[in-house]
């Protein structure tokens, strides 16, 4: 089987993060991990652009202090 063909099997070719599955549960539990991580994703992302503090405790270069921003 080619490639593509594969991908076809396993992906839904209207969101590419969701998992084709012959049992609707499969694919219902994996379309709702699918959003969760997309949620999440977003949340964070909003989280730092809203906070420089948050912005520049997530860029730095050494973590080992265990010292959370103060925001």
């Amino acid at each position: 089987m080619e490639e593509t063909s594969l991908q076809n099997l396993f992906y839904d070719p209207q969101d590419p993060g969701i998992h084709r599955s012959p049992d609707p549960a499969i694919y219902e539990i994996h379309a709702r991990i699918h959003k969760a991580y997309i949620d999440g994703f977003n949340f964070h992302l909003n989280a730092v652009k809203k906070s420089p503090k948050l912005l520049e405790w997530v860029l730095k270069k050494y973590y080992f202090d265990y010292k959370l921003p103060d925001i």
